[in-house]
């Protein structure tokens, strides 16, 4: 699994039911719709998510779900993974530096949520 497969994996599992439509993930991820498109192919593949079609706003959309197998891993993995950031990124900055890169984070995804 590469890391863009396991971002979007943590980021619909961390939505309500586990769900979130194509056009949402592609926002956030700053991904096309076919690149995410494939990507999400190949979770499907591995049992990990699945699409399934939708009407929102009277629009048709695709919805994407993460399996249980996909929220087991995400479950699994990911307390691995923030301690491995902890101990190769985090550590190299000093506590107001860990500060600003949160609230620049944060701004950055504001401003990616209202676009």
């Amino acid at each position: 699994m590469n890391s863009a497969e396991f971002y979007v994996l943590v980021h619909v599992s961390n939505s309500p039911d586990r769900t979130l439509q194509l056009s949402d993930i592609a926002k956030v991820s700053n991904m096309s719709l076919s690149r995410l498109s494939h990507l999400v192919a190949r979770l499907e593949a591995k049992g990990l998510g699945t699409r399934s079609p939708s009407v929102a706003n009277g629009r048709r959309v695709t919805l994407v779900t993460v399996t249980n197998a996909g929220a087991s891993l995400v479950e699994a993995v990911l307390p691995q993974y923030l301690e491995y950031l902890r101990r190769t990124a985090f550590s190299l900055l000093a506590p107001g530096e860990l500060e600003k890169l949160a609230a620049l984070s944060q701004y950055v995804l504001d401003g990616i949520e209202h676009n």
